[in-house]
């Protein structure tokens, strides 16, 4: 196996608030979100409850809406806190924040609303002596990478992560902002390492059982929506492989390959509708609701299974 199926780069970015910040001017209203707010979430097909959490639970979180339309979120954590999509906790200062949970409606993308909101916010920062704000990218990112760097955003560290069995190695170079390091000092200067153990996969592992077993004895054809290492990581612990017939993916430059160390291949999205299976396993935390939703409209299977917080069936919202 080639290090570099193993190898994951994430950036983390900074923007410092040296001057004070110019209020955006925008035809939407920006808002810190409210209970009403939250109760219109609550009722979107695209927002599981589990989102909602998420939302409710941030120091700050910032919504946008058009009319009575809420087409943007953000969240902010101006505290250390344990970020459940981040393997290390993450460590603020008093003068510190952070941007993580940001989403914009399908139909207002591209209008510039995050780099607004982002002004938005850093007027509202500056003002609380915030001086320096953080987020975390996938390398491989590029809409995300885009978005943050016409936002004032400039790249100062990474972390590197490498699979190492039930373990996950983790090389920080640059600026950390994070908890449970160790320095190590070399010849090209100091860089911070750590080690995690990754439980989701062995709760999906167990839970999966019981539907594999139910799969194969009822001869059920099995689709995989994502076809990254979440999706192998999974493969890699179970037997789901032996009903697996293709995966689906919307990132062109995967289609027409095969998910790494098997031989599934993964086609375009349209494959649901054109040879649809009885099931779809959706591989992703990050997406999982918006993932599943997307495949419900392409064929009614006769189940969608989601992994997360617990491997169920996807019951979409009216």
């Amino acid at each position: 196996m080639a290090l570099e199926d193993d190898l994951k780069t994430t950036i983390i970015k900074s923007l410092t608030l040296e001057d004070k910040p110019e209020k955006p001017e925008t035809p939407y209203e920006i808002r810190t979100a409210t209970d009403d707010d939250f109760n219109l979430i609550n009722s979107l097909p695209e927002h599981s409850e589990r989102d909602l959490q998420i939302l409710q639970e941030a120091d700050l979180c910032t919504i946008v809406r058009d009319g009575l339309d809420i087409v943007h979120h953000t969240c902010m954590a101006l505290k250390s806190f344990q970020h459940s999509r981040v393997p290390l906790p993450i460590e603020l200062q008093k003068t510190d924040a952070y941007v993580y949970n940001v989403w914009t409606k399908k139909s207002h993308r591209g209008q510039g609303i995050f780099q607004t909101v982002q002004s938005w916010l850093a007027d509202q920062l500056y003002k609380s002596n915030i001086q320096n704000v953080y987020t975390e990218i996938d390398e491989l990112n590029e809409p995300s990478q885009r978005a943050f760097q016409k936002a004032g955003f400039q790249k100062t560290g990474e972390r590197h992560t490498i699979d190492a069995g039930e373990y996950t190695v983790h090389v920080i170079s640059g600026e950390s902002i994070y908890q449970n390091t160790t320095t190590l000092t070399t010849q090209m200067g100091d860089i911070e390492i750590a080690k995690t153990r990754d439980y989701r996969f062995e709760r999906i592992e167990q839970e999966l059982k019981p539907y594999i077993e139910q799969w194969n004895n009822g001869g059920n054809d099995v689709a995989l929506f994502g076809s990254g290492n979440h999706a192998k990581k999974i493969l890699d612990r179970t037997e789901l492989g032996s009903v697996v017939g293709y995966a689906v993916d919307e990132d062109s430059e995967k289609i027409g390959s095969k998910i790494s160390d098997s031989d599934i291949p993964v086609v375009p999205l349209d494959k649901l509708s054109e040879e649809p299976p009885d099931t779809v396993v959706i591989c992703s935390e990050a997406f999982q609701n918006d993932m599943a939703t997307r495949a419900k409209a392409k064929l009614q299977a006769k189940e969608i299974v989601v992994l997360y917080p617990h491997v169920s069936l996807f019951e979409k919202k009216n």
